[in-house]
C-alpha cells in the first residue's frame, strides 16, 4: 500500500513538473519574434519551443567590423529571414514549427556550437545551391551590401529539437543573404529527407581509452558502432550492453568500477556456462565446441539465435549515431536488443511530429543532394535505458527481465 502510494504520488509530481516546463516553453514561445537573434546566456530556453531550429551563423569579423550590437549589424538579413519564414508559413504549415535562429560569432561558445552541429567552424566557400533553378546556369546574386561574396555567406543547420538530429547544408555551401531562394530549397530538402544528418564521431578511440576499458569490453566510436554492435542484433545473433559515458563527468567515473565487476561477472558466467554446455555435450550450430549459447527465450520469438552477448563502452560526449536515443546524463547504460523492423529508424520511429514524419516519409526512396554520404536506413534494433541502482545485483537482475541471453547472469551464484 505504501508502495502504490508512493508511486502515485512520484507520478504526480512527475505530471505536474512536466505541466510546468510546458508552461515555461510556451511562455518562451510566446517572447520569441519571428526571427530570433542566438544570445549564448538564454541558449537553452530556445530548446523545445520549436520543432525546428533554422540556424544561421554570421561570417566571423562582423561584430567586429561594425562595432554596434546583433540587433543593428543584422538588421537588413534579419528582414529578409521575416519575409522568408513569412512566406514560407503561408505555403506550408510545418514552417509555423520552425524558427529561424541568427547567431552572431562571439567566440568559443559558438565556435562549440557550431562544431557539434557539424560545421566544423568551417567558414563556407560558396553559396547555397538551388534544387529547381530558375535560370539554368545563371549565377547567384549575394545583395549584402559590397563585402566579397565569401565574406557574406552565413553557414546553415537544421536542427530538430526532438531528435537532436542535425543537417547541415552540404559540400560547405552557405545561405548568400538576398538568395531566400536557395535557403528556402534547402529547407525544404532537408524537411522532405534530401539533406544528409550529421552524427559526430571520433576517428578512433586513443591507446589510453582502449587499455582502460575492462577485459571484454569494446571501446567503440560512432563511426565503428554500426558495424561493432548494431549489425550483430540487428542479424539476431547477439546482444548488446553498451556503456556511454563522458570522461569529464564525476558521475562516470564514480561508475567505472561497478562497470569492471560486472563485465568480469559476465565473463566468469559465460565461461562457467560454456563449459557446462561442453561438459553436457551440447555444440552449437557449426558443429564446434559451444562457446556460445542461445537465449532462453529466442526461439520462442521464432528469431534467429542470440549466441553472443557483447560488452561496448563510448564516450557519448564525442560520438552519435543514428540508432541510439538521445542522452541527457552520464553514465547511460543501454541494453540493445532485435526488435521488428519499422519503416524509419529506430530513434525517428519514436518521433510523431507530423514535420518529422514528412522529414523522413521518403528516406528510402530517395538519395542525399549532392552527397555521398550514406543515409539512414530501417533498422530492427531497440535500446533499453538503465534507469535502477547503482548495485550489481539491480543490474543484473535488470539484465535478467529484459535480455534473452542474461538470465544466466542472476542464476550463477545460485549453481555454485
Amino acid at each position: 500500500s505504501s508502495s502504490s502510494s508512493s508511486s502515485s504520488s512520484s507520478s504526480q509530481s512527475s505530471s505536474w513538473r512536466q505541466r510546468v516546463d510546458s508552461f515555461c516553453v510556451w511562455c518562451e514561445r510566446q517572447l520569441l519574434a519571428p526571427v530570433t537573434v542566438f544570445d549564448a546566456a538564454r541558449a537553452a530556453a530556445l530548446d523545445d519551443t520549436f520543432d525546428w531550429l533554422l540556424l544561421l551563423f554570421a561570417p566571423r569579423g562582423h561584430m567586429e567590423e561594425e562595432g554596434r550590437d546583433s540587433e543593428q549589424v543584422f538588421a537588413w538579413e534579419k528582414h529578409r529571414l521575416e519575409r522568408f519564414i513569412a512566406d514560407a508559413q503561408d505555403r506550408d504549415g510545418l514552417y509555423r514549427e520552425l524558427l529561424p535562429v541568427m547567431v552572431p560569432w562571439s567566440g568559443d561558445d559558438v565556435a562549440a556550437l557550431c562544431e557539434s552541429l557539424g560545421n566544423d567552424c568551417r567558414e563556407p566557400t560558396a553559396p547555397l545551391q538551388r534544387f529547381n533553378p530558375v535560370n539554368e546556369g545563371a549565377p547567384m546574386a549575394c545583395m549584402a551590401g559590397k563585402r566579397s561574396l565569401r565574406s557574406n555567406l552565413w553557414a546553415v543547420v537544421l536542427f530538430n529539437t526532438r531528435t537532436r538530429w542535425k543537417f547541415p547544408a552540404p559540400r560547405n555551401e552557405g545561405w548568400c543573404p538576398g538568395d531566400e531562394l536557395a535557403l528556402a530549397d534547402f529547407t525544404n530538402a532537408a524537411l522532405s529527407g534530401q539533406v544528409a544528418p550529421f552524427f559526430k564521431s571520433l576517428l578512433e578511440p586513443s591507446a589510453a581509452v582502449r587499455a582502460s576499458a575492462p577485459p571484454g569490453v569494446s571501446e567503440l566510436v560512432g563511426k565503428t558502432f554500426s558495424r561493432a554492435a548494431v549489425e550483430p542484433v540487428v542479424a539476431g545473433h547477439a546482444e548488446v550492453l553498451l556503456l556511454l559515458y563522458a570522461p569529464w563527468c564525476g558521475h562516470s567515473l564514480n561508475f567505472v568500477p561497478l562497470w569492471h565487476l560486472l563485465a568480469a561477472n559476465v565473463a566468469r558466467t559465460v565461461a562457467a556456462r560454456a563449459a557446462a554446455q561442453v561438459k553436457a555435450g551440447v555444440v552449437d550450430g557449426t558443429g564446434a565446441g559451444a562457446s556460445k549459447w542461445q537465449g532462453s527465450n529466442a526461439s520462442s520469438l521464432n528469431q534467429p539465435q542470440v549466441v553472443e552477448f557483447l560488452l561496448a563502452q563510448m564516450d557519448g560526449s564525442q560520438n552519435e549515431h543514428q540508432d541510439l536515443p538521445y542522452v541527457t546524463q552520464f553514465p547511460t547504460l543501454l541494453l540493445g536488443v532485435r526488435s521488428p523492423p519499422t519503416s524509419a529508424n529506430s530513434i525517428a520511429a519514436n518521433c510523431t511530429e507530423a514535420c518529422l514524419q514528412k522529414s523522413l516519409s521518403n528516406v528510402d526512396g530517395i538519395a542525399w543532394a549532392g552527397t555521398d554520404v550514406q543515409k539512414p536506413v530501417a533498422t530492427a534494433i531497440r535500446f533499453l535505458s538503465y534507469k535502477g541502482a547503482s548495485s550489481l545485483t539491480a543490474l543484473q537482475a535488470w539484465l535478467a527481465k529484459h535480455s534473452s541471453f542474461a538470465p544466466l547472469l542472476q542464476d550463477l551464484d545460485s549453481e555454485q
